[in-house]
């Protein structure tokens, strides 16, 4: 699931530096590992919101993500007329129909502490 997609890639360009450099102790060395395996851990049980571009049939789109760990990852129009949903198995976002629409944008809404937390209706790929 493409969550901060970015950020990881960058994490792992720095661990494969510090990785190369003789001059970095093994003590550091596996601190930073751990310190990356623990950032990869928390996106598995956090719930967040953020902005990224993302793209859908070839048109990037600046959007509103919000991720329930590894469950969901959802995104929101920043017009908040529109929302797509990862589908993992395809590797590309899916539109979601009107009836998420309100959900998804309560749920950004949440992951931002702007709304209490409560339950809302989204889409979730049931494991096989």
């Amino acid at each position: 699931v493409p969550i901060k997609l970015g950020e990881r890639k960058a994490r792992i360009d720095r661990l494969r530096d510090v990785m190369g450099n003789s001059n970095v102790t093994v003590s550091e060395r596996f601190r930073q590992v751990i310190e990356a395996y623990q950032i990869e851990l928390d996106y598995g049980s956090k719930i967040s919101a953020y902005q990224e571009s993302i793209n859908v049939e070839g048109t990037d789109i600046t959007v509103d993500l919000f991720n329930l760990g590894r469950t969901a990852l959802i995104a929101l129009s920043l017009d908040q007329k529109s929302a797509w949903m990862w589908d993992n198995s395809a590797r590309s976002w899916v539109e979601l129909g009107g009836e998420y629409l309100e959900s998804s944008i309560a749920a950004v809404r949440m992951a931002r502490k702007q709304l209490p937390v409560n339950l809302v209706k989204l889409p979730i790929t049931a494991a096989e």
